[in-house]
């Protein structure tokens, strides 16, 4: 699939996915240009406790993508989310790398190639997890999952 110039990632990945039945995905982007790309880092919390906490958005303005991982699905509410993590060049030329805020970056003037992995036997939720101390994407039985090992696996 190609992402659409002068969307929002969040928009050119996810309203596709949608009108085509997706709601729960991996996707490889890889690689193009952003008119905007905002990132942030986690660095582990100072307070201590939770193993990282975001720091606040990182403009890079115009960016190239190099190589990106995205993950459809659903945020603690129920709605849709699209968590992505990306390695990045600046216009300056810095390389660097972090969790893309996707509904601030705007895909610049040409197409951006994804591949994508429509997850059909469970779905992705964000919920808290005890080990961290803070909410992750995490896999769960979808309910119209009645998942079971199949007959060749056994």
């Amino acid at each position: 699939m190609k992402l659409q110039p002068g969307l929002t990632l969040f928009d050119a990945l996810m309203k596709p996915l949608y009108e085509m039945g997706v709601k729960n995905a991996s996707t490889t982007i890889l690689g193009g240009f952003f008119s905007q790309l905002q990132y942030c880092v986690a660095p582990p919390d100072p307070s201590g406790q939770a193993v990282i906490a975001y720091t606040r958005p990182i403009n890079a303005g115009s960016a190239c993508m190099i190589f990106g991982n995205a993950m459809l699905g659903k945020n603690i509410l129920g709605a849709p989310l699209l968590h992505c993590h990306a390695a990045i060049r600046t216009e300056s030329g810095q390389i660097k790398g972090g969790h893309i805020l996707t509904e601030l970056s705007i895909i610049g003037p040409e197409p951006i190639s994804v591949l994508v992995t429509s997850l059909d036997d469970f779905e992705l939720r964000v919920t808290f997890d005890p080990e961290t101390n803070i909410s992750l994407l995490q896999p769960h039985q979808a309910p119209w999952a009645a998942w079971s090992m199949p007959a060749w696996a056994t």
